[in-house]
């Protein structure tokens, strides 16, 4: 492959670092403790019933974003409905 440029060369350092999506890490939201997995054991069940029926295909993720394709790499569009159902498979991991 050759040299990536611009738009390409980020996509391509996003792909990579999929596995980050999910890792626990200090957040500072003020909500709970300062840590990303906590946080989520304080979500009442219910809530995450609705996480985990939410409906997160690419048409409804990025519906009213026709004609914005062209804005970044395709590599970007793709990454992001495999980062949500990444974080959801986490959450379920985490709650249960």
């Amino acid at each position: 492959m050759g040299e990536l440029y611009g738009k390409e060369r980020y996509a391509a350092s996003v792909v990579v670092h999929i596995q980050n999506f999910v890792r626990d890490g200090p957040v500072n939201n003020y909500v709970g403790s300062r840590s990303l997995t906590e946080n989520l054991r304080l979500v009442p069940s219910q809530r995450l019933r609705k996480v985990r029926a939410a409906d997160f295909t690419p048409e409804k993720i990025f519906a009213g974003l026709q004609g914005c394709e062209r804005a970044v790499p395709d590599a970007y569009w793709e990454m992001i409905p495999a980062m949500l159902r990444e974080r959801v498979g986490y959450i379920e991991t985490v709650c249960n």
